[in-house]
């Protein structure tokens, strides 16, 4: 029976190579607008929407993946956690269409095995009074046997003309939260049948069972955790920590060294954003936070920006020995003042403070101190190679968050992913209404 206080959180897809209209499909679902022309997605970028299905709120993040071949690499850390897989192609692009094997091994390889997936074919536009309307190529004939082949749900889309958008989104949405209510149910019949025929809790019998039993036990683990993200996360309190600044004062290396203890002297310049989820109890509070390590370089700024949305926490880095990335700290708090709440906390985090790095450090920690008692903010300096005050910053930011929550109440708690932006419309009975956002 559905639950109308129950908000499920769904983490949706896009996928499909570059110009397909994937950005479209998103903003025409989310907006109601659509532009003739759209910078290809660097990275990946997202928004919500709210819909009603079955009596069961469901809160959709729709993340439009990069479709360059260059970008892949960026791509497949967002697959974690997808809920449901939109994969796209243009019905006037025959070598769109004929990549979507490539893709769907990319879903097979990176995701669930039980994961939503619904194929699209784009730009199937009604026929231009200029005369200027490009062919179509893929024969819906051809689309839906291939649709059939792989047991997809299928659609022929135009963002242009709004033309069976909302239907491939709901679809989709619908979908994972019929693979969640089953896989919650199995989960539920699955303890109830180990403590009626052990008298037992499941955990007791994970430690003492054969190796049978402890497949067992990995399969029902499994539904266990698909279930619990339909149930209320009032008791986990999830938060969008951010890392901001110049690029390589070693953004990416705390973030991995705090979430996987680890350390790599040599990083890739993050293009975009990239995260990482951990949780951590702070004051007697279960704290899950997604911590977002954005691209520091100058011209992907305008990228980042988007990612500011929903913060409940940032954490601003330079390099001590680097008085460049110091000085432009006023840049980046500049910058955060601008798409962030004023009440966010923030830190400020001298990284590169290493045992063997005494005669390069050219920001002295008193001039750092003084900087930041200007701005009323708390300082560390840190190693991410010595592990040197990487646990005390996170749990610094992470208490100032939680702080900020419990005496601003009306804040609620954050959408799964630790994202709080509000819906553009509700849907209710199955048909879109605008509302006003609060």
């Amino acid at each position: 029976m559905a639950k109308p206080s129950e908000v499920c959180h769904f983490k949706i897809l896009i996928i499909g190579e570059s110009s397909v209209g994937k950005s479209s499909l998103m903003t025409r679902f989310v907006d109601e607008t659509f532009q003739a022309t759209f910078f290809p997605t660097i990275g990946v970028d997202f928004k919500v929407r709210t819909l009603l299905i079955d009596g069961y709120q469901c809160k959709v993040q729709i993340w439009d993946t990069a479709g360059q071949e260059r970008f892949r690499v960026i791509t497949t850390s967002y697959y974690r956690d997808a809920a449901g897989v939109l994969i796209v192609y243009d019905v006037t692009n025959g070598e769109s269409f004929s990549r979507i094997r490539r893709w769907v091994d990319e879903i097979n390889k990176y995701c669930d095995d039980n994961i939503a997936k619904v194929l699209v074919g784009n730009k199937d536009d009604s026929l231009s009074t200029e005369g200027n309307q490009s062919e179509k190529v893929v024969a819906t004939s051809d689309a839906e046997q291939y649709a059939r082949q792989m047991k997809l749900t299928f659609f022929e889309t135009s963002a242009k003309d709004n033309k069976n958008v909302y239907e491939a989104f709901y679809a989709i949405t619908r979908l994972a939260l019929q693979r969640r209510l089953e896989a919650r149910a199995k989960a539920q019949e699955m303890q109830h049948n180990d403590k009626t025929n052990d008298g037992i809790s499941s955990q007791t019998v994970r430690l003492k069972t054969s190796k049978k039993s402890k497949k067992k036990d990995k399969k029902l683990n499994a539904a266990c955790y698909m279930a619990s993200s339909t149930k209320s996360l009032d008791p986990v309190q999830t938060f969008k920590i951010l890392i901001i600044g110049d690029s390589g004062v070693g953004k990416s290396s705390l973030m991995v060294r705090f979430v996987d203890d680890i350390f790599t002297p040599a990083y890739i310049t993050t293009i975009g954003v990239d995260f990482k989820m951990s949780t951590i109890n702070v004051d007697g509070h279960q704290c899950r936070i997604q911590i977002w390590d954005t691209a520091g370089q100058e011209r992907f700024r305008v990228i980042t920006s988007t990612y500011y949305r929903g913060a409940d926490g940032v954490i601003i880095v330079y390099d001590v020995t680097n008085g460049e990335s110091f000085a432009n700290l006023k840049d980046w708090i500049t910058e955060m003042e601008r798409h962030c709440d004023k009440t966010v906390p923030k830190i400020l985090v001298g990284n590169k403070d290493d045992n063997d790095n005494e005669l390069g450090k050219v920001v002295l920690t008193s001039d750092a101190r003084a900087y930041a008692e200007q701005k009323v903010l708390p300082f560390f300096e840190t190693s991410a190679k010595d592990n040197k005050n990487i646990s005390e910053a996170f749990n610094e930011i992470t208490r100032l968050a939680l702080k900020r929550r419990l005496t601003q109440p009306n804040n609620g708690q954050t959408a799964a992913g630790g994202t709080r932006i509000a819906a553009k419309r509700t849907v209710i009975s199955g048909g879109p209404k605008k509302c006003c956002t609060t």
